[in-house]
């Protein structure tokens, strides 16, 4: 009878050996995804062409330390998505087994020790509750990305944007151009018309002389009109904000002026008061003949892009957030309000580290969860803290990280369940971002806000802020 073949590698100092039966592909080892509240052995998740992996690490099995520098990567046969990170691969051979200095890796072992089974089924059922509650309510509301000009608040569905940046340094001017007309400038892989906003609305003191290196607030906003893209420069995003229908009114058509209000298709005051805001209408910006030739001007450099319809059927618009090292992905759909961490805080005595007390939000009290401590075990720091206003358990609470990034939109095809079992982390990271192509850059980790608070502790937080609430009445 032939003897089974075994793969020898080492991982650290020692050489181990598997059924080469058990390992499906070798490649070079990716940039990794750490995990938050992750056991030693799970060093992260890896992306390998597209496929997101759990990459494990051998050497941890003996004395809890991972190696120092694993160079390959051994992934492994089976729908599990695990890999194993090692320094080198020796030999592949029938007689590996009679060696001394060879030790057989008691990989299901491994496998266990890493991914703890715990029992989740009345969590899970929980969450699909709530889910499903906060699916019902979100069908009744619009998500919008609120901005300013000056001293005014402008704000566009959130399904219309592509992405928020950061003012360039090189942005190529067009000479003879429109007073609205800024330039171009690179992006992903096209040239990207940009425009003022604020010159296009016709708004006082809309020179853009200088204006996108002067301004560090100023962002670009990326909309979609048509089969073209069109950046948007405005003074600063402000935050998200989701509304019900209800206190959003069209303009009325006695103060439709001139074109620059045509371009504003509604108004409304965000829930719980406060400055009216314009909602501008993205698509009828092309009713100006210099954008139009801006879009033409550009358009030789432009990709294909798909348009409206078929993009948002197929789309997701994600918030990444810094949370200690970790990149981590909120779903846009789930967050209320984006703001700067509250300058006071009621404490409350006898609850959690990680719940740091109550805030006045809309006039009513917010819960607040500081989520780089509850996760990283260190709680958040630095100047660009940000409160994230979320609909979590049924009910609305503010997660402080260490910072916002721009909004995203993704297909839904590069969404995948994360390989981690729910016993990590409480099973808080339901998707990975994958990357396509072998080089397209470790996952990203996208959380379920429904997991993010167990079921005890929505009972915790619920009495908490009922109690505030009559408090305060």
């Amino acid at each position: 009878m032939r003897a089974e073949q075994r793969l020898v590698f080492r991982a650290g100092e020692r050489r181990y050996a598997l059924p080469a039966s058990r390992v499906r592909e070798i490649a070079r080892l990716p940039q990794l995804t750490p995990v938050p509240l992750a056991p030693p052995c799970l060093l992260g998740l890896g992306n390998v062409r597209g496929e997101t992996l759990a990459v494990l690490c051998p050497r941890t099995s003996d004395n809890g330390k991972a190696q120092d520098r694993p160079r390959r990567l051994l992934i492994l046969s089976g729908a599990q998505r695990i890999a194993l990170a090692v320094d080198s691969v020796d030999c592949l051979g029938s007689d590996t087994a009679a060696s001394d200095e060879i030790d057989d890796l008691a990989l299901d072992d491994l496998i266990a020790r890493s991914f703890p089974v715990r029992e989740t089924a009345r969590r899970a059922l929980v969450a699909v509750n709530v889910r499903n509650a906060d699916l019902a309510e979100q069908q009744d509301r619009i998500a919008l990305l609120r901005f300013a000009i000056g001293d005014q608040s402008f704000a566009l569905p959130v399904e219309e944007v592509a992405q928020v940046l950061r003012v360039p340094s090189s942005i190529a001017r067009l000479p003879g151009a429109g007073p609205a007309v800024i330039g171009t400038m690179a992006w992903e892989d096209m040239t990207l018309g940009l425009l003022s906003l604020a010159a296009l609305l016709g708004l006082p003191g809309s020179d853009v002389s200088g204006r996108a290196a002067t301004n560090r607030a100023s962002r670009i906003i990326v909309v979609a009109l048509g089969s073209h893209r069109l950046g948007l420069l405005v003074d600063r995003v402000e935050s998200i904000l989701q509304l019900s229908l209800s206190p959003i009114h069209d303009l009325p058509a006695t103060v439709l002026r001139n074109h620059s209000e045509a371009r504003i298709r509604a108004i409304c005051r965000p829930e719980g008061g406060g400055k009216l805001v314009s909602i501008l209408a993205a698509d009828h910006l092309l009713s100006e003949a210099r954008t139009r030739r801006l879009l033409a001007s550009s358009a030789r450099h432009q990709t294909s892009i798909p348009a409206k319809a078929d993009r948002d059927e197929d789309s997701i618009s994600l918030l990444p957030v810094s949370i200690g090292e970790h990149l981590i992905a909120f779903p846009v759909a789930a967050i209320a309000q984006v703001a700067a961490r509250p300058a006071r805080l009621t404490n409350i005595a006898g609850v959690p580290p990680w719940l740091l007390g109550v805030a006045p939000a809309n006039g009513e009290p917010l819960a607040v969860i500081d989520q780089v401590l509850r996760l990283t075990g260190s709680p958040a720091s630095g100047a660009r803290q940000r409160l994230l206003r979320v609909q979590a358990g049924g009910q609305r609470l503010g997660f402080l990280v260490d910072d916002a990034r721009a909004i995203v939109v993704v297909k839904s095809s590069a969404l995948a369940p994360a390989p981690l079992p729910d016993a990590i982390a409480e099973g808080v990271f339901c998707d990975a971002l994958q990357h396509a192509g072998q080089d397209g850059g470790p996952p990203v980790l996208v959380v379920d806000p429904a997991a993010l608070i167990s079921s005890a502790e929505q009972g915790l937080l619920a009495d908490l802020t009922a109690r505030q609430s009559v408090a305060a009445s």
